[in-house]
This record gives structure tokens, C-alpha cells and sequence, in this order.
């Protein structure tokens, strides 16, 4: 696939204003993130994307949708274990196909969603933001951040319905465990169901994850920042964080624009925790992460689970030491 991101892309410089990842104070940090993006919004309106990046989109929806309705093969396989015999292995081969097929085209989506999260990273910055505030936001200017808060909210309902899916990595450990057997078959709609033993490899570690999708732009975030100025990256993803409260205080959003906000509000929130020595959950975060739990227990409404859910599942330092009892309690901990 050409580069989704390409038609979003907007300028580019270095943003170079002093952040402090590890805070000198974390209350001073953040009254100074909050002072300077007071006035910030971001661009959540629903709108074309073009031509590539809508497709991209509609067809991670489409994957949702089979993911929802996943074919439990547990019967057919457990059949095919204890009586090992030609009839009941090649029965539960027949029924293993459209799961594997699924299961291959959401692999290869995820390889698409590395490359174009990794693109996307390059564009969504500090300056790409703040200078197209106000009467400078045209509705033709690209909207990488609109497509962040799509590939986020894909990613985060992928892999809520990938943990519900109990059988998924037991059809295809299953699956690979009689991939050899299965290439000495003559029947077609089984030899059509083979994989390349490399992409088999592939898929494996990718399914060994609870949260496959999500964890491509983890990945992807942390060895952006990794190449490039860490700090100015945090500072990216708090001043998100900050331009989404901005905006689920103002009633004047639609409740579809509220809930992209609340995707981006958590999605930084996790990117942060991954990045920052510290975490998001210490009192030395310059992502206030009380205000976050609580932006969601106020404004999420049916949805709010979902969004805890996603910073319970998707963050790394949740239940280190240093996270103190009140934010360990109000995650459910």
C-alpha cells in the first residue's frame, strides 16, 4: 500500500520550547503545559481523510466486524486431538480455514498500521498543531490528527474483541502444529488455508499479545522517540492530553468529536507511560493522570470501561511501586 499518511501530512519543524520529562515539579510542569496550551484544540470533526486513508479505516472496521463474530473451533479441534484420526483432522482443518485466513489478513493490517503509525509520527507535532488554531484551521488542511484518533480507537476495539476471542492462539498453535500434514493434503480448501512457515512465524509473535494492534503503535512510538528528541515528544503528548481536556469542556462538540477526544486523551496517556522514565501514574508526571481517569468518569458515559479497560490492559507501569493508592484505586486496583 502507498502512504496513507502522505495525504495528511502537515508541516513539520522542530518545536524547541523547554519541557522537563522528569520534572523538576510535576505541579509546576504542568501549570506551565496547561498555561501554554490553554487555548489549544484539536481537529475531531469527522471528515474525508482521502481516498487511501478512508479505505485503510474502512477496512479495519471490517476486520472488527469478523473479529465479532470469531468461530469458536475448539470442538473440532479437541475431536481431531483425541481421535487423531484422517477424518476428524481434516474436519477440523476445514473449519480452521476462515479463522486462519481472518487471522492472516489481520496480521498483514497490522503490518500496514506499523508503517503508516510510524508516518504519522513524523507529522503529528507540536508546530503541525498550534499553528493552525482558530481562523488558521482551514478545512482542507491535513488532519493527521484526526487520523491518529481513528487508527487509536480502531486498535483499542481490535484488541478488546481479540482478548474475547479465547480460542484465537489455541486454533492457530493448533494450526501450526499440523501445518506439515496439512501441505500432504489433496483437498483444496485445505492446501489453500497454508501459510508460508516465515509470515506463520510472524503471526505467532504477533497474536502472543493481548493487545496486538495497540501495541504496533506503542512500538512504534517508543522507537520514534527513540531516534528523535524524547522530551519534545512527551511534550507532544501531554499538550494532546491538554487539547482534549480543552475540548470535553466545551459543550459545543458533538458527542462522536467527544469520544475521538477521549480516545486521544487515553491513547497519549499510554504513550506517555510507555516513553517517560517514570511512567504516568507518579506524582512526577507532567500528564496528570487523575484528571485523566476522571475526564473519562465524566464524560465517556457507556464507554467509560471501555476507556478504563484500555489504560488497565495497554500501560506498563500501572502497578509499579511508585504509583500511589489513590490513582491504584480509582484504576480498580
Amino acid at each position: 500500500m502507498g502512504s496513507v499518511i502522505s495525504a495528511l501530512r502537515g508541516s513539520s519543524f522542530p518545536f524547541t520550547a523547554p519541557f522537563h520529562a522528569d520534572g523538576f515539579s510535576s505541579q509546576a510542569n504542568i501549570s506551565a503545559l496547561e498555561s501554554r496550551y490553554a487555548g489549544l484544540v484539536l481537529r475531531l470533526e469527522d471528515a474525508p481523510l482521502g481516498a487511501e486513508a478512508d479505505e485503510f479505516l474502512y477496512e479495519g472496521r471490517q476486520l472488527i466486524e469478523e473479529l465479532k463474530h470469531y468461530r469458536d473451533c475448539t470442538k473440532e479441534i479437541q475431536a481431531a486431538l483425541m481421535q487423531p484420526t484422517r477424518e476428524n483432522e481434516h474436519a477440523a482443518w476445514r473449519v480452521l480455514g476462515g479463522n486462519i485466513n481472518f487471522l492472516r489478513r489481520a496480521h498483514a493490517y497490522g503490518v500496514r498500521l506499523e508503517h503508516e503509525t510510524s508516518r504519522l509520527l513524523e507529522s503529528l507535532n507540536i508546530s503541525s498543531l498550534t499553528q493552525l488554531q482558530g481562523s488558521q484551521c482551514a478545512d482542507d488542511q491535513p488532519r493527521a490528527e484526526l487520523f491518529f484518533a481513528k487508527i487509536s480507537q480502531f486498535s483499542f476495539e481490535f484488541d478488546k474483541y481479540k482478548m474475547s476471542a479465547r480460542s484465537l492462539q489455541n486454533d492457530f498453535s493448533y494450526y501450526r502444529r499440523t501445518l506439515s500434514r496439512m501441505r500432504d493434503s489433496e483437498d483444496p480448501h485445505i492446501t489453500e488455508g497454508i501459510i508460508d512457515a516465515d509470515i506463520a512465524n510472524q503471526m505467532s509473535l504477533f497474536y502472543a499479545y493481548p493487545n496486538p494492534m495497540f501495541r504496533i503503535i506503542i512500538n512504534s512510538a517508543t522507537n520514534y522517540s527513540q531516534k528523535n528528541d524524547t522530551n519534545s515528544f512527551l511534550e507532544l503528548l501531554a499538550a494532546l492530553k491538554i487539547a482534549c481536556a480543552n475540548m470535553l469542556k466545551n459543550s459545543g462538540y458533538d458527542e462522536e468529536t467527544k469520544q475521538r477526544a477521549l480516545t486521544i486523551l487515553t491513547a497519549s496517556s499510554i504513550l506517555f507511560d510507555w516513553i517517560d522514565t517514570n511512567g504516568v501514574f507518579v506524582p512526577s508526571s507532567s500528564i496528570n493522570v487523575v484528571t485523566v481517569i476522571n475526564a473519562i468518569k465524566q464524560h465517556a458515559g457507556k464507554k467509560e470501561e471501555e476507556y478504563m479497560d484500555a489504560l488497565r490492559i495497554h500501560t506498563k507501569t500501572l502497578k509499579g511501586p511508585g504509583v500511589p493508592r489513590k490513582v491504584k484505586s480509582m484504576m480498580g486496583f
